[in-house]
């Protein structure tokens, strides 16, 4: 672990959702380095996941958006957008801008 990082790992390991969603999008957008091998790729995905879901489960209505649209894009298993809409909507629910956006958007889709 970066030194840099221990204070937010610290805080993470104490339950602070922000710091919980923080920790797992870091992890997250880390897969989008070149260098990583592939099996390193799924468990960091899962530890990434982990955390940010553990940030939703607060009630942080960031992570549920996020989770959300992982859901939407297909991030977790194919796309399943009853699972989506569960967590855009809670975020939209707590007043989250994009999530309502994406809720209306959601309504209106034919295909959803």
């Amino acid at each position: 672990k970066n030194r840099h990082m221990i204070p937010l790992w610290s805080a993470a390991k104490r339950c602070l959702a922000p710091a919980q969603h923080i920790l797992g999008m870091l992890m997250y957008c880390s897969l989008c380095d070149a260098g990583t091998k592939a099996e390193d790729k799924v468990y960091n995905f899962l530890d990434a996941a982990r955390w940010i879901r553990k940030a939703t489960m607060q009630g942080f209505a960031e992570a549920q958006y996020e989770v959300g649209e992982m859901f939407r894009r297909g991030l977790f298993c194919k796309v399943h957008l009853r699972f989506a809409r569960k967590y855009i909507r809670r975020a939209s629910v707590q007043g989250h801008v994009e999530a309502t956006a994406r809720m209306i958007k959601l309504r209106g889709c034919v295909m959803c």
